[in-house]
């Protein structure tokens, strides 16, 4: 976890002492996890750093925490309609896929107009960085599961994402998006990092 998260760059180090005064440094935990297969048996051990978001504060760690999900209408409709539409034509391309996407939240970089935030390093680096008895915090340049504003900001880059590639939102719904490409088109939805494709063709599955 922690050579990933150096891997990304997701903070520079920077002195307790040279911080400003009064700056409430936000403190982090490691969360382990074992997870099991579909029998309940073992497959791996997980670890995440994450920022202690309960202890933020409105305007010095944040702006603004809104943000949107797939509503379980939609899902209900996507569903109904793939297996409409499988049934009727026979297409794998109408069979419904779901992809994690993995680290959503570290994806997107603290921009200039976010507030600047401050969040103590691991106790055990294992010697990959800085700890948090080393005098030396984390200077965040990206966001961090944990954080209030975390999921406004993966929607941000989702549909910065979109619009780049050329994918619109739905008047219903803007978590559900429509992308044509060279005659085909794919209905895309997207739900805590979780999103979920079928295609009209399966042409656009080569991209």
């Amino acid at each position: 976890e922690i050579t990933g998260l150096l891997a990304m760059g997701v903070w520079n180090e920077v002195s307790r002492d040279d911080l400003r005064e009064g700056t409430k440094v936000l403190p982090g935990r490691m969360v382990l996890e074992i997870k099991t297969d579909k029998d309940g048996l073992f497959d791996k051990c997980k670890a995440r750093y994450v920022s202690r978001g309960d202890m933020s504060n409105y305007g010095e760690h944040y702006f603004d925490s809104s943000s949107h999900q797939v509503r379980n209408k939609s899902l209900k409709i996507y569903f109904a309609t793939a297996v409409a539409k499988y049934h009727e034509t026979g297409k794998e391309s109408y069979i419904p896929r779901n992809a994690d996407i993995s680290q959503a939240y570290l994806s997107r970089e603290r921009s200039k107009d976010e507030p600047e935030m401050h969040m103590e390093l691991p106790d055990e680096t294992y010697g990959l960085c800085s700890d948090k008895h080393s005098g030396k915090v984390a200077h965040m340049k990206r966001h961090l599961y944990g954080e209030v504003d975390g999921g406004r900001s993966f929607e941000r880059e989702l549909l910065e994402f979109s619009e780049t590639i050329g994918a619109v939102a739905t008047v219903m719904d803007r978590m559900v998006f429509t992308w044509k490409w060279k005659g085909d088109e794919m209905t895309c939805m997207a739900h805590l990092g979780v999103s979920y494709t079928h295609l009209t063709l399966p042409t656009i599955y080569a991209v």
